[in-house]
Order: C-alpha cells, then structure tokens, then sequence
C-alpha cells in the first residue's frame, strides 16, 4: 500500500490516498429562546424542553464525526468460512483463483511510470502482484495467470531499467520492504523458469545484505524488529534467506543468518513480541517463526518462548485502519510456519480459520482498488501457497 495511503489510514481516513477525509458533520440548531432553556415561558414547559434538548443533543441528534468514539457492533464471534485444515484444504484452489481476479486488474494498470511494476498504485504492490500470479499459476496448472504477469513486465528493457534503479538508489522508499517482495518474486520466477526479474533480485540482494550489515546489533535493529509495517525488518531479513538458499549465494545467507540469530534470540524476541499492534500490515511477533522456517536449523525452543500462536484469532469486520485488512492473512503466514517447525496440526487448523475468515469479508480484499484491492489479495495468495510446498 501507498506510504500516503498508510498516513491517511492512521489518522482513520477509509478513502483515496490523494483525497481529502471526509468533513465532520455539522448539525445547525436553533436556540430555543434568549438565554437558552431559561428564555421559555413556564417552568414545566421549560424543564421538558431542556430534557428532551439535551437528550437529543447527546444521542441520536448528535453528529458523526471522523474518529468517533461511538459504540460499534462487535466482530463477528465465529469465522466467516470453514474453521478446520480438514474442511478448508479442498477450496485453496479456488480461494486462489478468487484472489487473483483483483490482482490482474491491477497488474495491467498504468498507476505509475515506473517501466515493470506499474500498476497495483506502487512499486512493491505491482512486484508482490507478480509473485502472486505466477505462484498461482503454479499451483492451478493455468498458464493464463503467468502470461499476465509475464505481460505486465513488458519484457528484459524494462526490467533492466528497473534493476538499475534499485542499484543507483532511486527507490529509497523501497529499502527494505520493497526490496523484499523482488527477492520473493525472483525465487517465484525461478521455479517457473522465467529469469527476467533476476537482475532485480540480485539488486535489492545487494541492498539488503547492506541495509542489515549497517543495522548490525545495534538498538536500531531491534526498534526495527518491533515494527509492524514497511520499516519491519525480520520480513526481509526471511526474504533474503530464502533467495540466498535458492540461488546458492553463500554471503547473502551469511549476512541474513546472522541477522537472523539476533532476531530469533532473546532480546529480538522481546522486541518483537512487546505489544500487538494491529494498526499497521505485519505482525512482527508472528513473523518469527516465518523466519525460523527459513533457517537451515530452526531453534527448537523458539515456539515455546513466544505467546500461544494457536490462539491468534482473525481481525473481523471492524478494522483500525486500512492497513489491519492485511493482518489476518500475514498473521496466518507465521502461523504456518509454526505449524512446520512443530507439526501440531492444531496449528493449521487455526491458519485455516484466519485465512477462511478473511476470505469471506470480500470487502477487505476485492473492493476499494485505493484501499484494499491493489494488495490485500497478494498477502492471500502468498499464505495459501505456502501451504502447497516448503518454498
């Protein structure tokens, strides 16, 4: 999503990224007489008056503002689909071939002009929009699905370009989430023997084995494992690992690992484990064992030092901003892979709970392109696949 949009998000705005919030409502009302209540003939009269007054001003009358504090209905207390592994693996299919329906329309777009990734409003949407694609066309068989992403790139000039901006530095926005999503896509491409994103993969590699060399064991590493949003970094630092055991890149591994080892550690766990925040996209607790699933040799002790993730449940209905809409699917992306570091499958039941869940609330994925629907669906596709392989 748009850094513009998350802004705009925080302060409790639901609209375009380029617009303005919607204006307060105003109410206009009429003083009942010179001095208020005390201006009415007849005291009975005058004290009916003032209650009714006062009543409507403080209830029904009162108006709807931006950020209000009023009661709203709670969220739904069951999940809005299957709640089993068992009854929810034979529609992951399906699911997928739902998700991809907004992603093709905002691959195809022109939201920007950047030379590949230009639609999906920005930069890293249109990549993670290209992952998602050709992971979905892997796992159906349908070729249609990679043909639109192959399509969208617009063929080796324009990636070229696109690698060397990532290399002159003039997607700073883009260090380290962005940069992430093109290692994740360059290993998609891979399996499906396409190397045009190479070159875009081995430029973001080379910015995030410097972005995580830089960061070192400092305390900036860690208020960045707390993040819940673009500035996370254990969600590149997993990126990068994945991409180096790929691609054999024994340095990037290297780099990754160590970063890794702080992350997973005792004082990368408290950091990251802290508090919940479900204003923003990432959970930076459930992205731990994400990244433990990555490593050659997970620790052992990792689930037992973390809260209970078999008890994360789904956001629901009523969000806190627009960038919640994505936090049940990338919760359920850590609750996987503790599933895989544990085998409990009352694990993967519970992944099939969040992903059906927020499945079913097609508001928070198919509709609003500036809100939801250029990337929602991408986070979707991105846990179900996980599903399918240990890729």
């Amino acid at each position: 999503m748009h850094a513009a949009a998350a802004d705009r998000a925080r302060a409790g705005f639901r609209g375009r990224p380029d617009r303005a919030g919607p204006t307060p409502g105003k109410v206009q009302m009429r003083s009942v007489g010179p001095g208020g209540c005390a201006g009415v003939r007849g005291r009975a009269l005058a004290a009916l008056l003032c209650v009714l007054t006062a009543a409507c001003l403080t209830a029904a009358c009162a108006p709807a503002t931006v950020g209000s504090t009023r009661p709203v209905p709670p969220a739904a207390a069951t999940p809005a689909g299957p709640s089993t592994w068992d009854a929810f693996a034979g529609q992951r299919v399906p699911a997928l071939r739902r998700l991809a329906e907004p992603i093709l329309t905002c691959i195809a777009r022109r939201d920007t002009a950047r030379p590949a990734f230009h639609g999906c409003v920005d930069w890293h949407s249109a990549v993670h929009a290209t992952y998602a694609l050709l992971a979905i066309g892997r796992i159906t068989g349908d070729t249609g699905y990679r043909d639109a992403a192959v399509r969208a790139l617009g063929g080796p000039q324009a990636l070229t370009a696109e690698a060397d901006a990532v290399r002159a530095g003039d997607l700073p926005e883009e260090e380290p989430y962005g940069f992430a999503w093109a290692l994740v896509l360059d290993v998609e491409a891979d399996r499906a023997g396409i190397g045009l994103t190479h070159g875009v993969g081995s430029a973001a590699r080379d910015r995030l084995v410097d972005y995580l060399s830089g960061l070192g064991d400092s305390p900036r590493l860690y208020r960045a494992a707390a993040q819940p949003d673009y500035a996370n970094v254990t969600w590149p630092t997993y990126a990068l690992l994945r991409w180096a055991h790929r691609f054999g890149d024994a340095a990037a591994a290297q780099a990754a690992g160590r970063t890794a080892a702080l992350l997973l550690g005792e004082r990368g766990r408290a950091a990251a484990c802290a508090g919940v925040d479900e204003t923003g996209f990432l959970p930076p607790c459930h992205l731990l064992p994400l990244l433990a699933s990555a490593l050659d040799r997970p620790p052992t002790d990792l689930l037992a030092a973390l809260p209970p993730l078999v008890d994360t449940a789904p956001l629901g209905a009523h969000l806190p901003a627009v960038h919640s809409a994505g936090l049940t699917f990338s919760r359920s992306w850590g609750v996987y892979a503790a599933y895989r570091l544990s085998g409990d499958p009352a694990l993967r039941d519970t992944w099939a709970r969040l992903v059906a869940d927020q499945l079913g609330r097609e508001d928070q994925w198919r509709h609003g392109y500036d809100t939801y629907a250029h990337w929602v669906a991408q986070f979707g596709v991105f846990s179900i696949a996980a599903t399918f392989d240990d890729m």
